[in-house]
């Protein structure tokens, strides 16, 4: 590894890896849709941090160690997620963040006693993850390496079990899973599921609407992969406040396997998404670009 970039004087700042040597368009194009956009998160938009932060957590079992090695920006330049336990390098335009793999180092021991590797975006959930009513959506926009293998999360907003809203891969089913916030409980779940594996190497648009009733739908590349009651079937459920939030993980590190993905953009609106704004994130979701970015060494920064 060559010489690493140093902080810029008076103490934070961004890395700012070398610019590509070709001219990519956009990974997206904005979807207008009469709903309020809570977060846009968009991973052409990430500033690595100059000097990587440690914080001691506490992860339900046990506490560990999580590097902060950057930030996603909003296109006002405001920091909206948090990067985990990825390596700062210069992320391919047309192959979006890892949540897994080589460029990730975040050590999850699982309740197997097998040891994990993955990293994460967390997201600060009471200020992006909390509707004015029921009703939320969660458009994601992730492309596969790799079949996705049980407990797999692409994401995860709530409070342990109670108000939790996850997109999964459970035992073969791709799931948009929902618990109330009263008696939120793990046998207090709902779900609506699609027996399916997830296409790899594409990227997809990936939607969970979750309606004022209760009733959940999930769409897969524009179409209604799953939808049911959900919710409507608990009597008196309620939501309350989501404390936590990731894009790459479930609650539980000692229950989550590694996200084989990529992740492009999250958007998550206050209230239910119509299927023609469902289609409107499917049609808007790129998967061929005009120039393939080159790296001769793709910059990274030393942690040792």
């Amino acid at each position: 590894v060559g010489p690493q970039p140093e902080a810029p004087p008076g103490g934070g700042g961004y890395y700012t890896p070398p610019p590509l040597d070709v001219a990519v368009p956009p990974t997206s194009v904005p979807v207008a849709v009469p709903l309020r956009n809570m977060l846009s998160l968009d991973c052409n938009r990430i500033g690595w941090l100059a000097a990587p932060s440690a914080d001691q957590v506490s992860d339900y079992v046990y506490r560990r160690e999580v590097k902060h090695t950057g930030h996603v920006i909003d296109d006002l330049g405001n920091q909206v997620g948090v990067i985990c336990d990825i390596t700062p390098h210069q992320v391919d335009p047309a192959e979006g963040l890892p949540l897994s793999g080589k460029a990730t180092f975040g050590k999850y021991v699982t309740d197997g006693n097998s040891e994990e590797t993955l990293g994460c975006v967390e997201i600060n959930a009471g200020k992006f993850c909390n509707a004015t009513g029921v009703a939320m959506t969660v458009a994601l926009r992730v492309k596969l390496t790799k079949k996705l293998q049980s407990e797999g999360c692409l994401f995860y907003a709530g409070d342990g079990w109670c108000n939790h809203f996850s997109i999964k891969h459970h035992r073969g089913e791709t799931r948009f899973e929902a618990c109330p916030g009263n008696e939120g409980k793990w046998n207090s779940r709902v779900e609506v599921a699609a027996k399916m594996d997830l296409p790899v190497g594409k990227v997809l648009s990936i939607v969970a609407v979750l309606q004022e009733t209760g009733e959940m739908e999930l769409w897969v590349d524009g179409q209604r992969a799953a939808t049911g009651p959900g919710l409507k079937n608990v009597n008196g459920f309620e939501i309350s406040q989501r404390h936590e939030c990731f894009v790459g993980r479930w609650m539980r590190p000692d229950q989550s396997a590694p996200t084989h993905a990529s992740l492009f953009t999250l958007d998550i609106f206050d209230g239910a998404m119509s299927e023609k704004d469902v289609m409107a994130h499917h049609s808007c979701t790129a998967n061929n670009f005009m120039y393939k970015p080159r790296y001769q060494t793709p910059p990274v920064v030393n942690f040792a």
